[in-house]
C-alpha cells in the first residue's frame, strides 16, 4: 500500500512512507503486569538486544517527514532493532505472556 500510494501521490510531489516499530515499551503494554523474563526476552528477540521505545519511532517519524528525507518516498522503514532481520529468536517458553503457552 505504502509503494501504491506514493507511485499514485508522486505527480503532485507528495511523499508517501512508512515506519514499522518493533515491540517497543509503553506504558499500556506492561500495564497488565509483563513479568521480567518476558520483558528481557522480548529484548533478546533483537539483534541489537535493546527496547526501544516511543521516542526511537518518533525520531524515524520526524526524519522521514523532514527535509533530510527529501529524495525518499514509497519507503517501508523497520525501526525495531533489528528484530525483522533475524533469523532466529531466544524467547524462552517460560517468557511466553500467552497463558495457553
Amino acid at each position: 500500500m505504502t509503494r501504491a500510494m506514493a507511485v499514485h501521490h508522486a505527480p503532485q510531489a507528495i511523499r508517501v512512507n512508512c515506519v514499522c516499530p518493533g515491540m517497543v515499551y509503553t506504558p499500556m503494554m506492561y500495564a497488565g503486569g509483563m513479568t521480567a523474563e518476558a520483558r528481557e526476552a522480548r529484548k533478546n528477540r533483537s539483534l541489537l538486544k535493546t527496547e526501544g521505545n516511543g521516542w526511537d519511532v518518533g525520531a524515524a517519524v520526524r526524519f522521514l517527514a523532514g527535509d533530510e528525507a527529501r529524495w525518499m518516498t514509497g519507503v517501508i522503514l523497520p525501526v525495531d532493532a533489528g528484530a525483522t532481520c533475524s533469523t532466529g529468536s531466544d524467547v524462552p517458553k517460560s517468557a511466553s505472556i500467552n497463558p495457553s503457552g
